[in-house]
């Protein structure tokens, strides 16, 4: 993995863990969203699994406090929902995607719908 590539990832997993010891339980509906991804790894299994994704930039998004943000163009780990099919993500694949967002959950930021897309689909994805 190069070193830019590297740093998105670090910074997403800490995004996706910030809020684990700061809620005592799930807060709100889930906010969801559509966008597109590359896959760039798979780690673990089951509830653990999480899809490490190079997605575009998320248009609509809205942080914790439902205030709108900005969430660009970037790499990060996103936890997979059970009826997702985890073995559709093989690295270099192209997916949209439907995420969920559900602050204090853990996962925080979970893939709940994937479709995937042709190879030659061209992407608009953070620098490696």
């Amino acid at each position: 993995m190069l070193p830019n590539a590297r740093a998105w990832l670090v910074l997403g997993l800490l995004a996706a863990s910030a809020c684990k010891g700061e809620a005592a339980a799930p807060t709100g509906p889930a906010a969801k969203y559509r966008v597109r991804v590359q896959v760039e790894s798979i780690e673990g299994t089951g509830e653990n699994a999480r899809v490490v994704l190079s997605h575009e930039a998320v248009e609509g998004f809205k942080d914790r406090d439902g205030k709108a943000a900005t969430m660009p163009a970037m790499m990060m780990a996103f936890g997979i929902a059970p009826e997702v099919n985890a073995g559709a993500f093989n690295p270099g694949t192209k997916h949209e995607i439907e995420f969920d967002v559900v602050w204090g959950r853990e996962p925080t930021i979970r893939v709940t719908e994937a479709k995937l897309l042709p190879n030659d689909t061209a992407l608009t994805l953070p620098p490696r």
